[in-house]
């Protein structure tokens, strides 16, 4: 995928990340649907606080997006940055 002027623009926001962000950030970028993060990565370094933490400061900036299925809160990354993410496998 080609983002051209958009590129500068996706890494400067990926630069103001935490460590915690990032990893979490990163995590959503690899799954192909939103997920519920309850189910947190078993190899995930981030404590379930933390994780939940990065979350919802991910949400916040409007990087993560959270949707209703059912009654069950699922959250998936922002389709642009996914697209970048993967198609820079050197970040994650």
């Amino acid at each position: 995928m080609f983002l051209g002027d958009l590129e500068p623009l996706l890494e400067t926001h990926l630069e103001r990340l935490s460590d915690s962000e990032k990893k979490a950030f990163y995590w959503l970028a690899t799954q192909n649907e939103a997920v519920d993060i309850s189910r947190q990565p078993a190899d995930s370094l981030l404590s379930k606080s933390e994780f939940w933490q990065a979350i919802q400061s991910l949400a916040r900036r409007g990087l993560v997006e959270k949707m209703l299925v059912g009654s069950r809160s699922k959250f998936q990354i922002n389709r642009v940055f996914q697209q970048y993410i993967q198609s820079n496998t050197n970040l994650i």
